[in-house]
């Protein structure tokens, strides 16, 4: 692609040489002089040149700018991710710290009540527990005695199994000595 510059710069020279000794460039009231023109001719190539040259190195720059705010941009996303995943882990541990202290406070208050604790734990809805200030679930033990008044057979006594012996119709005799109840048998079936 011919330079527009140089192309002006040339048509100038060619002007110059024809128009020398012409009226207009008299008028002007200066004479062409063709160094003076070729200086100036060379100072604009070399502006030009250099131009061009800032140009290359300004594209350059802006192009590693560009490289460099992407990269830090992906650092930021990676640090917001990052903070996410903390944030996500910082809350799954308070929640697994208040499942923990609820299963601690419904073991004691079943404990105190006389009830099994898995059992209790398994009918009462940690969810549906208040949590005070400090952490720890309150009315638990509330909770659990309603459970109690609505199946009272959930306390923990055994129930009396009952005695199924056949003897004499009236049950076998806890408390009775190993040695009466065999002479009691020896004498009964005549052994």
């Amino acid at each position: 692609m011919p330079d527009p510059v140089e192309g002006q710069a040339q048509g100038a020279e060619s002007q110059g040489s024809t128009n020398s000794g012409t009226a207009s460039g008299q008028a002007q009231g200066e004479e062409f002089d063709k160094d003076r023109a070729m200086a100036t001719i060379k100072k604009l190539r070399d502006f030009e040149k250099e131009a061009k040259a800032q140009l290359k190195e300004l594209e350059t720059l802006k192009a590693k700018q560009a490289e460099q705010e992407q990269a830090n941009m992906s650092e930021k996303e990676k640090a917001e991710a990052r903070a996410a995943a903390a944030e996500k882990e910082r809350e799954e541990a308070r929640a697994e710290a208040r499942r923990l202290r609820v299963e601690r406070a419904i073991e004691k208050a079943a404990a105190k009540l006389g009830l099994d604790a898995d059992l209790a734990a398994s009918l009462l809805k940690p969810d549906a527990l208040e949590i005070d200030e400090e952490g720890k679930p309150k009315g638990v033990e509330e909770a659990l005695g309603e459970l109690l008044k609505k199946w009272p057979q959930l306390k923990g006594e055994k129930p009396q199994v009952p005695n199924v012996n056949a003897t004499d119709g009236k049950g076998g005799m806890p408390n009775q000595d190993p040695k009466e109840r065999e002479a009691e048998l020896r004498s009964r079936y005549r052994i």
